[in-house]
């Protein structure tokens, strides 16, 4: 079961950010991100510095920045060129270093280069917190189709502890206008043209290669987003969402049509709570239960039964 503790999520997108430096040629760049590092469980544990949350001028964050990156070379962690040969994302790594007796941090970035004039902007940042707890890590995902945008994810090792649905969400940098767009929890489309995707108890659909198609509200007082399922086409998302954590309590399941983006809920249940699904067939979606029990849904009869082990 992928897992999911929400203040822990509130930490890695919600922490205050810090302008970065402008990259070279002057274009704008995102803002950094304070996170913390490794998995764990509690909201105290959890948390960095509060000191290193404030703006760019904090003292104890600049110091920490220029500690990291003055004790040696970053390693190229990994190169993602885009599909036009036109642009490389570039993700680089510095290993921890103690800042302060008893306390050290490490520091990760994401550029993007121009492969035509060298030129290159930061787009993302990272200090992490070296034996925290969380979800933490920049990484590629892929690049659109079109060269316009990379997708990445902004916590790539580790994972929050708790239960309940969680993934690595997705961010994507703008070659065109050097903005990061942070989309969420979600899953791409098969034929990849498309990624649905949480933002808050709202459900987004984007095209890959361009704009958001829609940003809904689920027709429920069940409000606890959970997995996304694409149908095999293309052509449709079935997601589930829960009244709780742990334990899940009334799960239901949705679906919508992205032909008329308008979500409807298909059905409630308790006992027992459905934590994964996988849209396996045109009409027929495969769940698994708290437990790990399997089932099977028809869309077409409304039918809903266990499978045997």
């Amino acid at each position: 079961m992928r897992r999911l503790f929400p203040i822990l999520l509130l930490l890695v997108s919600g922490c205050t950010p810090f302008p970065t430096p402008q990259p070279a040629g002057g274009s704008p760049s995102a803002p950094d991100r304070v996170v913390p590092s490794e998995a764990g469980p509690g909201p105290a544990q959890g948390r960095p510095d509060a000191t290193l949350q404030a703006d760019a001028g904090n003292p104890a964050r600049m110091e920490a920045v220029a500690t990291i990156t003055a004790s040696a070379a970053p390693r190229l962690a990994e190169v993602l060129p885009s599909p036009d040969g036109a642009w490389r994302a570039e993700f680089y790594a510095y290993d921890c270093v103690e800042v302060a007796p008893g306390v050290a941090f490490a520091y990760q970035e994401a550029r993007l280069v121009s492969t035509g004039s060298g030129a290159d902007a930061l787009v993302e940042s990272q200090l992490i917190v070296c034996g925290g707890l969380g979800a933490y890590g920049l990484a590629g995902r892929f690049w659109s189709p079109n060269s316009r945008y990379v997708y990445f994810t902004n916590a790539a090792a580790g994972v929050p502890d708790g239960c309940g649905y969680w993934t690595p969400p997705y961010l994507r940098a703008d070659t065109v206008n050097w903005t990061v767009e942070a989309l969420g929890m979600g899953a791409v489309s098969p034929d990849g043209t498309f990624l649905a995707a949480w933002q808050g108890e709202q459900l987004g659909v984007w095209h890959v290669d361009g704009d958001l198609i829609g940003l809904v509200e689920t027709p429920t007082l069940v409000r606890v987003p959970g997995p996304i399922a694409w149908r095999p086409d293309s052509s449709a998302i079935a997601f589930l969402i829960s009244e709780g954590y742990c334990p899940l309590g009334e799960t239901h399941l949705g679906r919508l049509d992205l032909s008329d983006m308008r979500p409807i809920m298909i059905l409630a249940h308790r006992n027992p709570s459905f934590a994964d699904l996988v849209w396996d067939a045109p009409n027929r979606l495969t769940l698994a239960d708290e437990q790990g029990g399997r089932w099977r849904y028809n869309f077409l009869s409304r039918d809903l039964w266990e499978v045997s082990p």
